[in-house]
């Protein structure tokens, strides 16, 4: 078995902590390292993981304040080949972890991402089920590990921004080194899981996992952006889209399969759903309520309309015969077929974003 290394990122912890350590209890001796990085606690945190987790390999860290900087931190002390973000509060399944680390080192995965389920802070089961994670496997409902065409990846992590398609990295496991060459983006506000998924999109292996085997915890987040004059998910969308056409200047080859008119017409879908976001949250900035602002409502029904058009354009590439998802799940999966046109992607999304049907 492949060696696992474990992050544990902790502020403040203790109200959760005792529960989160007896979820760990029944793994953790699969973890051939363990690292906690707290950020300034003054509630007895490190204290009780120094008691609790005495007998294993544990190193302790210190970091100021900062979730995707304290992760970071965390996984560039780690040597192992694969790790974990044990988030407390959030939960995995012993014979879960031990399945998602097979199946990341069969398929030769970079990440493997698998689906939570829901409790609320008092424990209490939630019944929903609209994470990108969940949404793919309703519209594809897989039933093994699978990998995924980076091209696939890439569109669905645009697609679905500014949700992250990694949903809660408490449910994933990375490969060390990947996450140390490509370290979670800083500079989203609390998004730096979406940013990651599209930025790395096209040069990762992409793992799905269908089972649930863990659980997250749900709780507001406060939301920071951390440039409130430029939209973070604008920012996503355009440096995701760089990344895209440097891409292809890089690999030629990837331009007919980029060219192909599904591939466009999503491409174009997101573009319009995101001018519309970004209408509907400069209206929503004014000084009187937006909800009684016109404007804003219109701005609100067509960022749904051309997202909800979106969302459909990839549904219907993911079940089609061409789709790089297999019903026989296997190591090497077909990819998007060819196209014999070749474009430019910034001309592409300008030619056909006002013209997208549904808009």
């Amino acid at each position: 078995m492949k060696s696992l290394g474990v992050v544990i990122p902790t502020r403040d912890s203790m109200a959760l902590l005792p529960a989160h350590v007896e979820s760990m209890r029944p793994w953790l001796d699969v973890a051939r390292q363990i690292v906690v990085v707290d950020s300034d606690s003054r509630d007895g945190t490190v204290d009780y993981l120094k008691q609790n987790l005495a007998g294993f390999p544990v190193q302790f860290l210190a970091h100021p304040p900062g979730l995707y900087q304290s992760w970071n931190h965390g996984i560039s002390r780690i040597d192992s080949e694969f790790v974990y973000i044990s988030t407390v509060g959030d939960s995995i399944s012993r014979q879960g972890l031990l399945d998602l680390l097979a199946a990341t080192d069969r398929l030769d995965c970079d990440v493997m991402v698998s689906p939570p389920g829901f409790i609320d802070e008092r424990d209490r089961p939630l019944h929903r089920n609209r994470w990108p994670i969940h949404r793919i496997l309703q519209t594809l409902p897989l039933t093994e590990p699978t990998r995924v065409d980076p091209l696939i990846t890439f569109l669905l992590a645009l697609n679905y921004l500014p949700f992250a398609i990694l949903g809660s990295s408490a449910s994933n496991l990375f490969r060390t080194k990947v996450l140390q060459r490509c370290p979670f983006p800083t500079d989203f506000g609390n998004n730096g899981d979406g940013a990651w998924g599209l930025f790395n999109a096209l040069h990762i292996q992409l793992g799905i996992f269908p089972a649930c085997i863990s659980t997250f915890r749900q709780h507001r987040k406060p939301h920071r952006d951390p440039d409130p004059t430029h939209d973070a998910d604008g920012r996503m969308i355009e440096h995701g889209m760089q990344l895209l056409q440097t891409h292809l200047e890089a690999h030629p080859s990837w331009r007919p399969r980029v060219a192909a008119p599904e591939v466009q017409r999503i491409f174009a879908a997101k573009q319009v759903a995101q001018r519309w976001r970004a209408r509907l949250k400069e209206e929503r900035r004014r000084l009187f309520p937006w909800s009684l602002n016109p404007i804003a409502w219109r701005a609100r029904h067509r960022r749904q309309q051309s997202q909800a058009r979106c969302e459909t354009l990839v549904n219907e590439l993911l079940n089609s015969p061409q789709s790089a998802f297999s019903r026989e799940p296997r190591p090497n999966l077909r990819s998007l077929p060819e196209h014999p046109d070749t474009v430019c992607v910034t001309h592409a999304l300008a030619a056909e974003a006002d013209v997208v049907p549904g808009t």
